[in-house]
This record gives C-alpha cells, sequence and structure tokens, in this order.
C-alpha cells in the first residue's frame, strides 16, 4: 500500500491504472495483452497513442515475460515521470528473469530515481531476496518502506518468525502492522486474532478484511453485517453476496436494485456469475443490458476465450476503446482463471467504483489459491 501511495504521489496516478508491475506481466505472452493495457494508461493518463506507439513498438515488447516487456514499462515510466533512459539505463543482465532478484533491484532502481534515494540507502542484498515469495522478499519491501516512510525497523520489527510464509497469518499480521502505521490505527482497534485469520481463503480471513475496510471507510459493521453463514466459502454463493452487499454500501444502491438470487449466481465460475457481475457493471456505469449484450453463448465457460473477450467488451465500454483495438486472441488470451485475468478484472472495478485493490476485494494472488486452476 505504502508503494502505491509512493507512485500516487509522484504522478498523481494510482498504482493500478499506472504501471504493470513484473509480478503481473509474467505470464501473459502477447504483445497485444500489453497493448491493450497501454491503451488503457493512454485514457486515464491522457497520453497519445503516439507517445505510446513510439515507446512501445512490437520489437521492442517481444514476449512479455522477457527484459523488453519490462523496458517497455520503463519507457511508459520515462513518458509519465520525464525521466530520460540514461537515468534508468537497466541492462539485460541486471533485468534477467521477471521474477528473478535482478528483476526486484530493477524495481528497486526506479523507486530510487523517482524519490531519489540512493542505492546505499536501500542495500538490498541477493541474500535478503532470495525468492520472490520469501520473507526475504518481504523483509526488502518492508526496508524499502522505511527508506520511504522514515520508520525505523524497530517501530516495524517484523521477525521471520511473524512473517513465516507469505501466505500465513503471519504475513497478514505484517500487513496488518503496515497499516496501522500508516493510518495511525493502533492494534486494539485492528484486534484480529490468529483464531480470526486462521487461513487466507476461510471466512475469518474475509471478516478481517471486512474490518480494514470499515475502518478506512468509516462504515460500522452494523452496516456491513456479514454473518459466517454467509460467508460460508471463499467460491461460494454467499462469499459473491458478500461482495454484493460491499458495492451495496460504497455505492448506495440497495439490495432490490441488485436483486441476484441463488438461482442466478449458481456456481462462482458459471455463466450467471459472469452475468451477475455484468448486472453489477450496469448499475454502476448506468449502461443498460443490452449494451453489455453477453449472452450465454458468449460466456461459454469461464476459462474460455469468450469469457474474456466480454471482459474486454465492458473495458471498451468504461474506456471508449474500439474492439478494433483491442484485438485479443483466443491464442494470445490462453486461460481465464490466471491471475493477471482476475487482475484485469480488479482493475476495472477499481476504475469504476474509486476503490483502490487493497480497500476493494481480495487480490490475484489470494484468489489463485483459493479457485483451482483449469487445465
Amino acid at each position: 500500500m505504502m508503494m502505491m501511495k509512493v507512485v500516487v504521489m509522484v504522478t498523481c496516478l494510482s498504482h493500478d491504472n499506472m504501471i504493470i508491475s513484473a509480478c503481473e506481466i509474467c505470464e501473459t505472452n502477447s504483445l497485444y495483452a500489453i497493448k491493450i493495457m497501454m491503451k488503457v494508461v493512454v485514457a486515464v493518463t491522457c497520453l497519445s497513442h503516439e507517445y505510446i506507439d513510439n515507446y512501445g513498438t512490437s520489437r521492442e515488447i517481444c514476449q512479455t515475460n522477457s527484459m523488453y516487456a519490462i523496458m517497455m514499462m520503463m519507457k511508459v515510466v520515462v513518458v509519465v515521470t520525464g525521466l530520460s533512459h540514461d537515468n534508468m539505463s537497466i541492462t539485460a543482465c541486471e533485468i534477467c528473469q521477471t521474477n528473478s532478484k535482478h528483476a526486484i533491484m530493477m524495481m528497486m532502481k526506479v523507486v530510487v530515481m523517482v524519490t531519489c534515494l540512493s542505492h546505499d540507502n536501500m542495500s538490498i542484498t541477493a541474500c535478503e531476496i532470495c525468492q520472490i515469495n520469501s520473507k526475504h522478499a518481504i523483509m526488502m519491501m518492508i526496508k524499502v518502506v522505511v527508506v520511504v516512510t522514515g520508520l525505523s525497523h524497530d517501530n516495524m520489527s517484523i521477525t521471520a518468525c511473524e512473517i513465516c510464509q507469505i501466505n500465513s497469518k503471519h504475513a497478514i499480521m505484517m500487513m496488518m502492522k503496515v497499516v496501522v502505521m500508516v493510518t495511525c490505527l493502533s492494534h486494539d482497534n485492528m484486534s484480529i486474532t490468529a483464531c480470526e485469520i486462521c487461513q487466507i481463503n476461510s471466512k475469518h480471513a474475509i471478516m478481517m478484511m471486512m474490518k480494514v475496510v470499515v475502518m478506512v471507510t468509516c462504515l460500522s459493521h452494523d452496516n456491513m453485517s456479514i454473518t459466517a453463514c454467509e460467508i460460508c466459502q471463499i467460491n461460494s454463493k454467499h462469499a459473491i453476496m458478500m461482495m454484493i452487499k460491499v458495492v451495496v454500501v460504497v455505492t448506495g444502491l440497495s439490495h432490490d436494485n441488485m436483486s441476484i438470487t441463488a438461482c442466478e449466481i449458481c456456481q462462482i465460475n458459471s455463466k450467471h456469475a459472469i452475468m451477475m457481475m455484468i448486472k453489477m457493471v450496469v448499475m454502476v456505469t448506468c449502461l443498460s443490458h443490452d449494451n453489455t449484450s453477453i449472452t450465454a453463448c458468449e460466456i461459454c465457460q469461464t476459462n474460455s476465450k469468450h469469457e474474456i473477450l466480454m471482459m474486454m467488451k465492458v473495458v471498451v465500454m468504461v474506456t471508449c476503446l474500439s474492439h478494433d483495438n483491442m484485438s485479443i486472441t483466443a491464442c494470445e488470451i490462453c486461460q481465464i482463471n490466471s491471475k493477471h485475468a482476475i487482475m484485469m478484472m480488479m482493475k476495472v472495478v477499481v476504475m469504476v467504483t474509486c476503490l483502490s485493490h487493497d480497500n476493494m476485494s481480495i487480490t490475484a494472488c489470494e484468489i489463485v489459491r483459493s479457485t483451482p486452476s483449469m487445465q
């Protein structure tokens, strides 16, 4: 969250609308997918297509998980922030693979240039970084927060024992501590125990996220009133109803206006669940069902090309981009249940509701764990 705030302060744009992280582009294997995200950036930042096209040709992009894709993102940052390529100077050797220590070092260098911090102040070694999802990677992010916010390591005091694994209760507690320091909320006000958190995809984890939303949005628990019975499992109809209720409270829409029955929702990966999401978009954006016009034939299965094309149509309506400009083929899209497709849906929600990923929804990493991938 702090890293996002740093980007927001520098560019006046939210992290999600502004830049594609190395982790996000990891598997989206086509230049068209990057092109579409670049065009979304165009619409948000008012940069012309000529600027983006000049700094993101097919030769430069190559494959999305290559050094060229990262170089493309650097060029986007150059255009937005006015930094020169000489100041960024990241070589192929430094980048290597997108999930390697070098890629992390690259992102650190970008932060260094934007915040005018020296490498000596950041001093993150390969040993500290280790693997992208290890405790050392988390410690690295903590150190970045320390340097940027002026908080000392003693104030953050997150040990290896607390962090344990990235998807453990201790990792969640670590994120809570960051929120405490950023928002000046005390631990007593957050009071989330290990029993409440349990597993990342459990009802208690959802309750924890709800409590964060309560404190951030000043909404009371009574207004959210989501019981364990309603939540049940993360991929159940009750979890969807919970998300609907959050939208109701935030947008001021009544349950009657949303009126999504169990029959409509059925299973999380069914066409009815997708239709439910379409209805949400209709009510939030004031678009009619006729304009969204997604049939069962188009949707087919949630991991099919048609469902992704449906999301593209939603993006078309929200961003005013044409289908011709978005031209993503079935071969390029791959599977719907990847974290990147989920991140795309989350970004649409962020743009429509002006809520951040942290305040609004479940991250791609959490969703991928809770929903078994389909071959």
